[in-house]
């Protein structure tokens, strides 16, 4: 879980090199965007972006087959 890390405001690309990764609590306030390569993570069942200011997924993401939950205070579906 990344809450309350400042990463700036996009997570790294390099997350999409974690294809083993289930769960992605990206809980940071001055988060603003997720990079398409978050597609890439093919076992991800649950991605939290509460407390954050993202409002968007990218397309690849939704593409993720394994994916259950998806939870954020801003995310426009």
């Amino acid at each position: 879980m990344l809450e309350g890390m400042e990463i700036g405001t996009e997570l790294p690309k390099e997350i999409g090199s974690m294809v083993h990764l289930r769960y992605l609590g990206a809980r940071c306030q001055s988060l603003k965007t997720i990079h398409a390569s978050i597609g890439k993570l093919s076992n991800l069942q649950t991605m939290d972006v509460k407390n954050s200011s993202v409002r968007e997924l990218p397309l690849p993401f939704w593409k993720i087959i394994s994916l259950r939950h998806v939870t954020g205070d801003k995310l426009i579906i």
